[in-house]
């Protein structure tokens, strides 16, 4: 459910930032609307791909393996988001909708599709080669957000 306070406390904590596209932000998400995330990163010494299905106030995250390969992909669980985590997420999806040009050897590519029930909205592909998310507080990388669940697999 959109929340204009939540939205306004959102844009008065990340001034440096415009809210996120409507379209792709999790504060604005309806019942029975969705957000599927494709995610792939390719660096030096790492390759991961995971999909992260996103409802109002939770993800369903998937390892989807390495990059290139056919595999079935391995279910890691669910996640209940609190509203600090969907600023932060938000944060992440205008960062990615902006300039996203560098020169890191790891480039992540980031589908986004946002569907009404079944109906696909809407599906916008981004590519960032800044290899600067994960030392941003204000952002959550989705990385980040796998590695809370593979961490509970593993541990």
């Amino acid at each position: 459910m959109y929340s204009p306070v939540l939205s306004t406390i959102a844009a008065a904590t990340f001034r440096d930032r415009a809210p996120a596209p409507r379209e792709f932000s999790l504060l604005n998400l309806k019942s029975g609307q969705s957000l599927t995330i494709c995610y792939k990163s390719i660096g030096c010494s790492h390759h991961c791909s995971y999909r992260f299905v996103f409802t109002a106030h939770e993800v369903v995250i998937y390892d989807l393996g390495t990059p290139g390969k056919i595999g079935t992909p391995h279910k890691l669980g669910t996640h209940r988001l609190s509203d600090e985590e969907r600023i932060r997420l938000d944060r992440l999806f205008v960062f990615y909708a902006g300039k996203t040009e560098g020169d890191c050897p790891t480039v992540d590519t980031i589908r986004f599709t946002k569907r009404d029930g079944t109906q696909r909205v809407r599906t916008t592909t981004y590519v960032d080669a800044t290899g600067s998310t994960l030392n941003r507080r204000e952002m959550l990388p989705l990385q980040n957000l796998a590695g809370r669940l593979l961490s509970k697999h593993q541990g």
